[in-house]
């Protein structure tokens, strides 16, 4: 708790001192769940991700490009035994922003891409009475290539600090 404390603390900190009118530096921290696919037997499975991104803002409309670290998995439920398969991905969105009027509370929305380039995994299959087997996980699309979206405000607190809610 700790640590999740003082990196938004920075990130607060960073966030505070990068911004101008038209280009802003952000941090995020993105939890959820992933699955690889839509069969009965798969699981939803915690997600995680953190990075940074750059938009170029003009007066309502804004491109951005980014750089995260995206921990995702897979869990698949069989009646015999349970596999386990977690994925490290470097993602590098790239999104266009619309954004309303100058107001204290301005809403957004953001829509691209987002290129995965696959970096390490691992697979574990559980079985009730034998030892776990454990191997190196291979992507499933490699680059993984998937649509992005966002929607959130941003809460304007004066001419430099802002901050976004997702």
């Amino acid at each position: 708790m700790k640590k999740l404390f003082l990196v938004s603390l920075i990130c607060i900190a960073v966030n505070t001192f990068s911004q101008t009118k038209t280009w802003v530096l952000e941090q995020q921290i993105v939890a959820g769940h992933s699955w690889l696919s839509q069969e009965s037997q798969d699981k939803p499975h915690l997600m995680f991700q953190a990075g940074a991104d750059i938009v170029r803002q003009y007066r309502n409309l804004g491109v951005g490009v980014g750089i995260d670290y995206s921990a995702e998995g897979n869990t698949r439920d069989f009646p015999n035994y349970k596999d386990v398969t977690r994925m490290h991905y470097i993602r590098i969105p790239v999104f266009l922003r619309v954004i309303s009027n100058e107001m204290r509370v301005r809403p957004f929305a953001d829509a691209g891409l987002s290129f995965g380039i696959f970096m390490a995994g691992t697979s574990k299959a559980k079985s009730s009475g034998k030892p776990t087997i454990t191997d190196n996980a291979q992507p499933v699309n490699d680059p993984d290539i998937g649509l992005l979206g966002n929607v959130g405000f941003i809460n304007k607190i004066n001419d430099r600090i802002n901050f976004r809610t997702y």
